[in-house]
């Protein structure tokens, strides 16, 4: 199986350091790119939406577009071309690289991660175990750290501007999850730890009283008290009771939420009510629409009525972006589009 740790890390880790947010938040009809990456066996190009080559298919991975570039893969190294196929970066990043949002993109050496601008200058260097994409000049990033057998696991999330520096406020332990203006931040006594909210000036807007937090989303915060989650809005005031039954909840996108219950996923609405049964295995935000979903170890795809509008048979997806979702099926990845569309063909 291809090793998904770093396609994953969007998912998996619950105080929303790496979702994708609003981003790439377009309207549900968005139009699909004039280039789409597209792998024909085992080499990748571009095509029109007709699937016709625009690009020939001659590299060993490809991303999509984003601020006119788009990172592809070349005899183990990753670079990146501009829509005439003109290299623009060469390749010299062995490990990946990702699409450019705000200037910056993120690319991996070795192990870590760091930012390079678009000039290939590695503007913030390769020292992250993972990140964030930049948003309003600042990105979430994570740091390595030895464990007792020599291994490496993440340590310390936090907050970075875009020449890499700490965002750092002296009474806090840990500043992090910046979105809408706000920053969720720490502080610890002991071993006794409380989460609240500050402002970019370093103005504390909600009191350090929650046992855990996530960052904002379409005005509203997920907050851990007494073992149970609920949501927050920039006032205080608890929209969605604290009391609730959930042993975890993610951020508001496009109106509906990611709620577990007894290891089960689904979706509420910000009045608390279930709108989409918590069966899954796990849950993507909702994206243009759609949501990615995993069931019996097979991933497709939803919308906000809980319909499956793409059947659950990939071995992983990604969210949409750009009218684009990438999947993975028999150990060979592809982008399909909103309909379903592959626009990949195994030779």
């Amino acid at each position: 199986m291809i090793n998904k740790l770093l396609l994953i890390l969007p998912h998996i880790f619950s105080f929303c350091l790496f979702d994708i947010k609003n981003l790439f938040a377009q309207n549900e009809n968005s139009a699909l790119p004039d280039l789409i990456p597209y792998r024909k066996g085992d080499k990748w190009g571009y095509c029109d939406k007709n699937k016709k080559i625009v690009l020939p298919c001659k590299y060993d991975d490809a991303k999509i577009f984003s601020e006119g570039l788009a990172a592809v893969k070349k005899d183990k190294m990753w670079g990146y071309i501009n829509k005439k196929g003109k290299e623009i970066i060469s390749y010299i990043y062995y490990k990946s690289a990702d699409i450019f949002c705000d200037g910056l993109a993120a690319v991996r050496k070795v192990r870590n991660w760091g930012f390079i601008n678009k000039e290939g200058q590695e503007v913030i260097p390769c020292q992250f175990y993972g990140y964030d994409f930049f948003n309003e000049g600042f990105a979430n990033v994570t740091l390595f750290g030895r464990t007792s057998k020599g291994g490496y696991k993440p340590i310390e999330n936090l907050t970075i501007d875009k020449e890499g520096n700490k965002i750092d406020f002296e009474k806090y332990t840990r500043t992090y999850d910046y979105n809408e203006g706000i920053f969720v931040v720490e502080s610890a006594e002991g071993f006794d730890y409380k989460f609240g909210f500050i402002n970019k000036e370093g103005l504390e807007i909600i009191p350090l009283k929650y046992d855990k937090a996530h960052g904002f989303s379409e005005g509203l915060a997920a907050v851990k008290l007494n073992n149970k989650w609920g949501f927050i809005d920039k006032e205080r005031k608890e929209i969605i009771s604290i009391n609730l039954k959930y042993d975890n909840v993610k951020s508001f996108h496009e109106g509906l939420a990611t709620a577990e219950l007894n290891n089960k996923w689904g979706y509420i609405d910000k009045k608390g009510n279930v709108v989409i049964p918590l069966k899954y295995d796990y849950t993507g935000i909702f994206s243009e629409g759609l949501a990615s979903v995993k069931l019996n170890d097979k991933w497709g795809f939803l919308n906000k009525g809980g319909k499956e509008i793409i059947y659950l048979k990939y071995d992983y997806a990604e969210d949409f972006r750009n009218g684009l979702a990438r999947v993975e099926t028999n150990d060979k990845y592809g982008y399909i589009d909103k309909n379903g569309t592959e626009y990949f063909e195994d030779l």
